[in-house]
């Protein structure tokens, strides 16, 4: 049974971090990050993590009110806060807000194994004895998917990495790792990949002229589309209609 982790914290390298931890050799899948509590709050309500590792000082949503949201909201999600800050009263706030366990930045990455796993591990037993089998409504597999039907919808306009990653609540940054482990090739390919899929579509089968296509798969530029065209199919757009007997 996977235990389901979000990491928060506002600074990217610290996020980046955590996420590439080995997770999956103590039974953890983490499963989204976000750089604030808001956002965090958000991607809680859509997964229903089951641990929440968290920093305390956030621009827009400090982590504070996010424990206090999720103690309401999501009571068997535990939160883990990461902090360089030691005063004692964040750390009374912390405890009456059910936060399971507050640690120093830098954090020792055993440590927070270790508090994990343990953690993980009492979930499991509350899950197995209450007869609950909870899972986020997106696991990786799940938000690649979403991914994809967005990107194959929309690739002619807003189809950007931050745009994407905004409507599946993950940063860019963690959809674009996520992305490229799932399917073996970057967000970015993926989109171009199905823009001059539908470019050929339409280049084989509508008499359209090359400047609409491109402007219909998202590119403004004739020439640069032709010559990405020429990059991924090894002929022109050009070339291709004169194989297919157009004029």
């Amino acid at each position: 049974m996977p235990i389901y982790l979000i990491i928060v914290d506002d600074e990217e390298l610290i996020r980046e971090g955590l996420a590439g931890l080995p997770w999956p050799k103590i039974g953890v899948q983490v499963v989204g990050t976000a750089e604030n509590g808001e956002s965090a709050l958000i991607l809680a309500r859509e997964l229903r993590p089951d641990i929440i590792i968290s920093d305390i000082r956030m621009p827009h949503g400090d982590g504070l009110g996010l424990a206090a949201a999720v103690q309401k909201e999501l009571p068997n999600c535990a939160m883990i806060f990461l902090t360089g800050h030691d005063e004692f009263n964040y750390a009374q706030k912390a405890i009456s807000y059910g936060v399971r366990e507050y640690l120093l930045k830098p954090v020792d990455e055993d440590k927070l194994l270790e508090s994990v796993s343990a953690l993980g591990e009492k979930i499991r037993q509350r899950k197995i004895l209450s007869g609950e089998n909870e899972i986020p409504k997106m696991n990786g597999s799940d938000i690649i998917k979403k991914v994809k039907e967005i990107v194959n919808e929309h690739y002619a306009g807003d189809a950007t990495l931050q745009s994407v990653a905004a409507q599946v609540y993950l940063s860019p940054s963690y959809l674009s790792v996520l992305f490229s482990k799932e399917m073996n090739m970057t967000f970015k390919d993926y989109l171009i990949h199905t823009r001059i899929k539908n470019a050929k579509e339409m280049l084989e089968n509508t008499d359209l002229k090359i400047l609409e296509i491109a402007k219909r798969v998202g590119y403004d530029d004739a020439r640069y589309f032709s010559d990405l065209f020429k990059q991924y199919t090894g002929k022109t757009p050009s070339q291709l209609r004169t194989e297919r007997g157009y004029n």
